[in-house]
């Protein structure tokens, strides 16, 4: 894990420290840094209440209590740290209250209530691949297709792999 994440309890603000986190800076040596090692407020998300965070191994995904979905991190596309936020997936999208939000190396997943909607999204920073950037992966409609009691739980990711947790209704 190479960063951590955590809304503060009373005013819902968002605080993030480790790899990514900070505005790239060069240290004396001329070293480029971009650690924070205490908790740095990560400002410019809307003024709604956080429902969930998410740190993959390159981004944090944060899930707000509209169904919106946004994120900081090193870039998909650019390979380069976005330090404000970015809005993934816009609100009313996500069927709430989701059933998991987790994030991964290069997305971020979110499954909704009825555990038959499955997103991806990537973190880009080129404003017109974000507009493609939400997908349900290929898995899905056959998994579910199979039987229509099935419902997904969780999806966990790696490098090579990906894990589907699935239950009957």
């Amino acid at each position: 894990l190479l960063h951590s994440a955590a809304p503060e309890k009373d005013t819902n603000r968002v605080y993030i420290w480790g790899k990514y986190t900070l505005p790239v800076q060069r240290d004396d040596e001329g070293k480029v840094a971009s650690d924070a090692r205490i908790p740095a407020r990560l400002t410019g998300l809307p003024d709604i209440p956080v429902a969930r965070i998410a740190c993959g191994s390159h981004h944090t995904a944060i899930l707000l209590m509209d169904g919106s979905v946004w994120a900081v991190g090193l870039s998909t596309d650019t390979q380069k740290p976005l330090h404000d936020p970015v809005c993934l997936i816009e609100a009313g999208v996500v069927e709430l209250p989701a059933r998991e939000f987790s994030a991964h190396m290069d997305r971020t997943t979110v499954v909704g209530a009825s555990g038959r909607q499955i997103l991806q999204v990537h973190l880009y920073e080129d404003a017109e691949n974000r507009n493609v950037a939400v997908f349900t992966p290929s898995w899905v409609d056959p998994l579910l297709d199979q039987d229509p009691d099935i419902r997904i739980r969780e999806v966990h990711r790696s490098w090579l792999h990906t894990v589907v947790v699935a239950e009957k209704k």
